[in-house]
Protein backbone atom coordinates (compact mmCIF):
# COMPACT_ATOMS: atom_id res chain seq x y z
CA UNK A 1 0.00 0.00 0.00
CA UNK A 2 1.61 3.18 -0.78
CA UNK A 3 1.36 6.34 1.31
CA UNK A 4 1.76 9.83 -0.26
CA UNK A 5 2.80 12.39 2.49
CA UNK A 6 3.78 16.02 1.92
CA UNK A 7 7.19 17.62 3.86
CA UNK A 8 6.61 20.73 5.30
CA UNK A 9 10.29 21.19 6.81
CA UNK A 10 13.52 19.66 6.94
CA UNK A 11 12.73 18.23 10.63
CA UNK A 12 9.83 16.14 8.92
CA UNK A 13 10.57 12.32 9.91
CA UNK A 14 11.31 11.50 6.15
CA UNK A 15 13.49 14.58 5.00
CA UNK A 16 16.80 12.17 5.26
CA UNK A 17 15.29 9.56 3.49
CA UNK A 18 13.84 11.61 0.38
CA UNK A 19 17.28 13.47 0.12
CA UNK A 20 18.85 10.41 -0.04
CA UNK A 21 16.75 9.48 -3.08
CA UNK A 22 17.24 12.64 -4.57
CA UNK A 23 21.36 12.34 -4.74
CA UNK A 24 20.97 8.84 -5.69
CA UNK A 25 18.34 9.72 -8.65
CA UNK A 26 20.11 12.60 -10.12
CA UNK A 27 23.75 13.69 -11.76
CA UNK A 28 25.19 16.36 -10.06
CA UNK A 29 24.74 18.72 -12.95
CA UNK A 30 20.98 18.67 -12.38
CA UNK A 31 21.00 18.90 -8.68
CA UNK A 32 20.68 21.74 -6.84
CA UNK A 33 22.95 23.17 -3.55
CA UNK A 34 21.56 21.15 -0.56
CA UNK A 35 20.89 24.22 1.15
CA UNK A 36 19.16 25.77 -1.72
CA UNK A 37 17.05 22.85 -1.52
CA UNK A 38 16.19 22.82 2.68
CA UNK A 39 15.82 26.92 2.08
CA UNK A 40 13.24 26.44 -0.12
CA UNK A 41 11.26 23.49 1.70
CA UNK A 42 11.86 26.07 4.90
CA UNK A 43 10.24 29.29 3.28
CA UNK A 44 7.61 26.62 1.49
CA UNK A 45 8.64 27.86 -2.32
CA UNK A 46 8.69 24.21 -2.64
CA UNK A 47 5.75 21.65 -2.42
CA UNK A 48 7.93 18.19 -1.85
CA UNK A 49 5.84 14.60 -1.85
CA UNK A 50 7.22 11.33 -0.37
CA UNK A 51 5.94 7.59 -1.58
CA UNK A 52 6.06 5.49 1.30
CA UNK A 53 5.81 1.53 1.57
CA UNK A 54 6.12 0.01 4.33
CA UNK A 55 6.88 2.70 6.49
CA UNK A 56 9.93 3.94 4.35
CA UNK A 57 10.39 6.55 1.74
CA UNK A 58 10.41 5.22 -1.85
CA UNK A 59 9.76 7.86 -4.26
CA UNK A 60 9.84 12.07 -4.02
CA UNK A 61 8.53 14.54 -6.45
CA UNK A 62 9.60 18.25 -6.17
CA UNK A 63 7.20 20.71 -7.45
CA UNK A 64 8.13 24.50 -7.67
CA UNK A 65 4.90 26.88 -8.23
CA UNK A 66 5.61 29.96 -11.12
CA UNK A 67 3.41 32.04 -9.04
CA UNK A 68 1.53 34.24 -10.35
CA UNK A 69 0.60 31.53 -13.19
CA UNK A 70 -1.51 28.69 -13.03
CA UNK A 71 1.81 26.83 -13.87
CA UNK A 72 4.00 24.28 -11.68
CA UNK A 73 7.27 23.09 -12.35
CA UNK A 74 8.02 19.55 -11.61
CA UNK A 75 11.66 20.58 -10.55
CA UNK A 76 12.28 16.50 -9.50
CA UNK A 77 10.29 12.99 -9.79
CA UNK A 78 12.66 10.03 -8.51
CA UNK A 79 12.28 6.37 -6.96
CA UNK A 80 14.87 4.50 -4.98
CA UNK A 81 16.35 2.07 -7.19
CA UNK A 82 15.56 -1.13 -5.16
CA UNK A 83 11.86 -0.13 -5.80
CA UNK A 84 11.58 0.39 -9.43
CA UNK A 85 9.63 -1.18 -11.58
CA UNK A 86 6.74 -1.75 -9.24
CA UNK A 87 4.34 1.54 -10.72
CA UNK A 88 5.73 3.83 -7.56
CA UNK A 89 6.59 6.87 -10.41
CA UNK A 90 3.24 6.54 -12.03
CA UNK A 91 1.06 6.08 -9.01
CA UNK A 92 3.33 9.23 -7.95
CA UNK A 93 2.94 11.13 -10.90
CA UNK A 94 -1.10 10.26 -10.92
CA UNK A 95 -1.15 11.73 -7.53
CA UNK A 96 0.51 14.68 -8.65
CA UNK A 97 -1.73 15.56 -11.77
CA UNK A 98 -4.95 14.88 -9.74
CA UNK A 99 -3.53 17.76 -7.11
CA UNK A 100 -2.68 20.23 -10.24
CA UNK A 101 -6.09 19.69 -11.92
CA UNK A 102 -7.98 20.07 -9.06
CA UNK A 103 -5.99 23.94 -8.29
CA UNK A 104 -6.87 24.29 -11.95
CA UNK A 105 -3.23 24.17 -13.02
CA UNK A 106 -0.89 22.95 -15.46
CA UNK A 107 2.49 20.94 -14.30
CA UNK A 108 5.50 22.17 -16.39
CA UNK A 109 8.17 19.47 -16.92
CA UNK A 110 11.58 19.47 -17.86
CA UNK A 111 12.87 16.13 -19.89
CA UNK A 112 16.14 15.61 -21.23
CA UNK A 113 16.19 15.96 -25.04
CA UNK A 114 17.72 12.03 -26.25
CA UNK A 115 18.62 13.53 -29.27
CA UNK A 116 21.27 15.26 -27.09
CA UNK A 117 22.27 13.16 -24.46
CA UNK A 118 24.45 10.04 -23.92
CA UNK A 119 21.93 7.60 -23.02
CA UNK A 120 19.33 8.26 -25.72
CA UNK A 121 17.27 5.25 -24.32
CA UNK A 122 16.90 6.47 -20.81
CA UNK A 123 15.70 9.90 -21.80
CA UNK A 124 13.07 7.91 -24.26
CA UNK A 125 12.01 5.98 -21.84
CA UNK A 126 11.17 8.99 -19.67
CA UNK A 127 9.55 10.81 -22.08
CA UNK A 128 7.07 7.55 -23.07
CA UNK A 129 6.32 7.85 -19.34
CA UNK A 130 5.41 11.15 -18.73
CA UNK A 131 3.01 10.39 -22.06
CA UNK A 132 1.46 7.71 -20.84
CA UNK A 133 0.39 9.70 -17.84
CA UNK A 134 -0.82 12.46 -20.34
CA UNK A 135 2.08 15.14 -20.94
CA UNK A 136 2.53 16.24 -24.24
CA UNK A 137 6.08 18.15 -25.71
CA UNK A 138 5.77 21.82 -26.19
CA UNK A 139 6.67 21.39 -29.78
CA UNK A 140 9.59 23.64 -31.28
CA UNK A 141 10.19 25.09 -28.33
CA UNK A 142 14.70 24.85 -27.92
CA UNK A 143 15.06 24.38 -24.08
CA UNK A 144 18.50 24.35 -22.51
CA UNK A 145 18.92 23.69 -18.61
CA UNK A 146 21.88 25.82 -16.76
CA UNK A 147 24.82 23.46 -15.67
CA UNK A 148 24.40 23.12 -11.95
CA UNK A 149 27.89 21.83 -11.51
CA UNK A 150 30.54 22.22 -14.49
CA UNK A 151 29.63 24.76 -17.43
CA UNK A 152 27.63 22.41 -20.02
CA UNK A 153 24.49 23.22 -20.44
CA UNK A 154 21.57 20.75 -21.47
CA UNK A 155 19.66 19.96 -23.90
CA UNK A 156 16.07 19.47 -23.03
CA UNK A 157 12.24 19.57 -23.78
CA UNK A 158 9.56 20.89 -22.53
CA UNK A 159 6.53 19.02 -21.30
CA UNK A 160 3.44 20.07 -20.02
CA UNK A 161 0.04 18.32 -18.63
CA UNK A 162 -2.79 18.42 -18.73
CA UNK A 163 -2.39 18.91 -22.49
CA UNK A 164 -4.82 18.14 -24.96
CA UNK A 165 -3.60 17.27 -28.63
CA UNK A 166 -4.44 19.86 -30.53
CA UNK A 167 -4.12 22.52 -28.39
CA UNK A 168 -1.70 25.43 -28.01
CA UNK A 169 -0.42 28.30 -26.05
CA UNK A 170 1.15 31.55 -26.73
CA UNK A 171 4.74 31.59 -27.56
CA UNK A 172 5.19 35.09 -25.55
CA UNK A 173 3.70 33.13 -22.23
CA UNK A 174 6.00 30.16 -23.19
CA UNK A 175 9.08 32.80 -23.04
CA UNK A 176 7.49 34.12 -20.14
CA UNK A 177 7.57 30.70 -17.82
CA UNK A 178 11.04 30.11 -19.09
CA UNK A 179 12.43 33.01 -18.12
CA UNK A 180 10.80 33.21 -14.71
CA UNK A 181 12.24 29.32 -14.35
CA UNK A 182 15.78 30.79 -14.82
CA UNK A 183 15.50 33.68 -12.60
CA UNK A 184 14.04 31.81 -9.88
CA UNK A 185 15.25 28.38 -10.29
CA UNK A 186 18.51 29.18 -11.25
CA UNK A 187 19.48 32.51 -10.62
CA UNK A 188 19.66 34.03 -14.01
CA UNK A 189 18.84 37.20 -15.00
CA UNK A 190 16.54 37.92 -18.09
CA UNK A 191 19.92 38.98 -19.90
CA UNK A 192 21.68 36.17 -19.26
CA UNK A 193 23.85 34.96 -22.41
CA UNK A 194 22.50 31.43 -22.08
CA UNK A 195 18.50 32.60 -22.18
CA UNK A 196 19.38 35.06 -24.77
CA UNK A 197 20.94 32.26 -27.02
CA UNK A 198 17.75 30.01 -27.55
CA UNK A 199 14.72 32.37 -26.04
CA UNK A 200 13.64 34.37 -29.13
CA UNK A 201 13.57 30.76 -30.99
CA UNK A 202 10.41 29.79 -29.19
CA UNK A 203 7.86 29.81 -32.26
CA UNK A 204 4.86 32.42 -31.71
CA UNK A 205 2.40 29.73 -31.66
CA UNK A 206 3.22 26.47 -29.09
CA UNK A 207 1.66 23.28 -30.15
CA UNK A 208 2.04 20.33 -28.05
CA UNK A 209 2.47 17.40 -29.51
CA UNK A 210 2.79 14.07 -28.77
CA UNK A 211 6.40 12.02 -29.63
CA UNK A 212 6.55 8.74 -31.01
Amino acid sequence: MLEIVQLTNINHPDFQGALQIYLDSFPACERQPLEILETRLSNQLYQWFVAKADNQVVGIALLYPLKPTNFILLDYLGTDKKYRSRGIGRMLMSHLINLVKSQEHNLLIEVENPQFCEDSEQAERRIKFYQNNGAKVLRSVRYLLPPLSGDVPTEMLLMMVPAELGGQLPGSLVQQLIEQVYQEMYDRPSEDALLQSFIEEVPDVVQFVHLS
